[in-house]
C-alpha cells in the first residue's frame, strides 16, 4: 500500500493531526544494505523520509524501539 490508501482513509474518517501515523518501508533492492522509509501523518501528510541500515535491523528484536534512523528530509511543523 502507499499514500493513496492513507488518503482514502483520511477522506472517510477525517482524522486529526497525530491521530494516525503510518510508516512505509520500501522493499530492499538486491545487494543494498539500506531500506528507505516514509513517515506519514494521515491528516497532515509527509513527516519524514530517510533510510535504515539492514544490518541494524538484523541484530534487533521486533519490539526494540532504538533502531538508528537516518532521516534525509524532515517536514517543518505547520
Amino acid at each position: 500500500h502507499d499514500e493513496r490508501l492513507i488518503d482514502a482513509l483520511q477522506r472517510r474518517c477525517d482524522f486529526r493531526p497525530g491521530d494516525v501515523r503510518v510508516v512505509i518501508v520500501e522493499s530492499q533492492p538486491f545487494h543494498r544494505g539500506t531500506q528507505r522509509y516514509r513517515l506519514i501523518d494521515a491528516a497532515t501528510g509527509l513527516i519524514e523520509t530517510g533510510h535504515v541500515n539492514v544490518a541494524d535491523m538484523i541484530v534487533r528484536q521486533p519490539t526494540d524501539d532504538d533502531l538508528p534512523l537516518h532521516p534525509d528530509q524532515v517536514a517543518q511543523p505547520t
